[in-house]
C-alpha cells in the first residue's frame, strides 16, 4: 500500500472517531431530554397524588419517581372494585 493511501485510510478512521465523539454529546442530550419528558408526563399523571401529599408543584425528578413508585405499589396492593381475590 502506498504511503498516501495508508495516510488516507488513517485519516478516514480518525474522522470516524471524531464524528462519534461529536455525536456522543448530542445523543446523550437526546437521552436526557427523553427522560425529562417522561418524568414530566409522570408528574402530570400524578398531579392529584402530589396535591394529596402536599408536595411542591415543582418537585425534583427523584421526588416524582419516588411518588410514582409508591403510587403504583399501593395500586398493586389494593384490589380494584369488582375484582375478586
Amino acid at each position: 500500500m502506498a504511503p498516501s493511501s495508508t495516510l488516507r485510510a488513517y485519516e478516514e478512521v480518525r474522522k470516524g472517531r471524531d464524528i462519534r465523539k461529536l455525536r456522543k454529546p448530542v445523543v446523550e442530550k437526546l437521552r436526557r431530554d427523553r427522560i425529562s419528558s417522561s418524568i414530566e408526563q409522570l408528574r402530570m399523571l400524578l398531579r392529584r397524588e402530589f396535591e394529596e401529599q402536599e408536595l411542591p408543584p415543582k418537585a425534583e425528578k427523584a421526588d416524582i419517581l419516588e411518588m410514582a413508585v409508591r403510587y403504583l405499589a399501593r395500586r398493586l396492593q389494593t384490589p380494584a372494585p369488582g375484582e375478586s381475590s
